[in-house]
């Protein structure tokens, strides 16, 4: 037990949230074991179970098969919960990580090296920040709801915000906001389980929801508030982010993006 809470914070630290961190142990614990069997030994709900399978098949982190299906038998989505999931060895995961960890310092160079070519004047040392570490991501989240408005606007995915928070952190993030008050201006660019939940709920939660479909919008959520912005970013080659701006510039930009949406029929 100890060892098994040992490697789940491990998974926590290097960008997995709560939900995929349980999937992974489930699946490293039970190889071959189907998206249905995996969702019952996790405690998932079906749908998180099968959206997060996703996730971390496209973080390289489990893979699956047709195995078990009948010969000439249609592979269709009923028969996607036979697939017989497999972890990579915590071994190939670390080398993963190793490798990850040497992507974002390329990234942090190529920036810096544009930021001296452009050199920009940011108003202040903290203008943009770029949160990785799921524990940042879920207390930036937080932080939004200690803000004095009562209204504030977001456009982008849904699902793609529970896929970076956790589905858990969101729900209890909405029920804060309700319990303060706090209303939202919502612009969904796409319709999934979690938008058409929001839509369904929307008087209820205290929000203002529309949908304007835009599939080049749909890898992320932007919350805007008083002075700040935070984008809710899913990136496939490096992982999740919680982007907070704080230059004016960009928020009022963020702002006219929204405002444009928003007026959209």
């Amino acid at each position: 037990m100890v060892l098994k809470k040992h490697i789940f914070n491990l998974l926590i630290m290097i960008g997995l949230n709560e939900t995929e961190a349980r999937f992974y142990l489930a699946a490293h614990k039970n190889p071959k074991y189907s998206i249905r069997e995996l969702q019952k030994e996790s405690g998932l709900s079906i749908a998180s179970a099968y959206r997060t399978f996703e996730t971390l098949k496209d973080m390289g982190l489990v893979t699956s098969s047709r195995e078990g299906l009948g010969v000439g038998q249609l592979y269709t989505s009923r028969d996607s919960w036979r697939k017989n999931v497999q972890t990579v060895s915590l071994k190939t995961l670390a080398g993963k990580v190793g490798k990850e960890q040497r992507k974002l310092r390329k990234v942090e160079l190529e920036l810096m090296k544009l930021n001296n070519l452009m050199n920009l004047d940011l108003p202040q040392e903290d203008a943009v920040s770029i949160l990785s570490d799921h524990n940042l991501i879920v207390e930036q989240c937080y932080k939004i709801l200690r803000n004095p408005l009562d209204q504030f606007c977001v456009y982008g995915s849904g699902e793609r915000l529970i896929d970076v928070i956790g589905d858990d952190y969101e729900r209890d993030f909405v029920r804060i906001r309700n319990r303060q008050g706090k209303g939202v201006n919502a612009i969904s660019t796409e319709r999934g389980p979690y938008s058409n939940e929001c839509n369904s709920k929307a008087e209820l939660e205290l929000r203002n929801m529309k949908y304007v479909i835009d599939p080049n919008n749909q890898d992320y959520m932007t919350y805007i508030y008083d002075k700040e912005a935070t984008i809710w970013y899913k990136d496939k080659e490096f992982g999740n982010r919680a982007i907070v701006i704080k230059d004016p510039s960009l928020v009022k930009m963020h702002r006219n993006i929204f405002d444009s949406l928003w007026q959209k029929k």
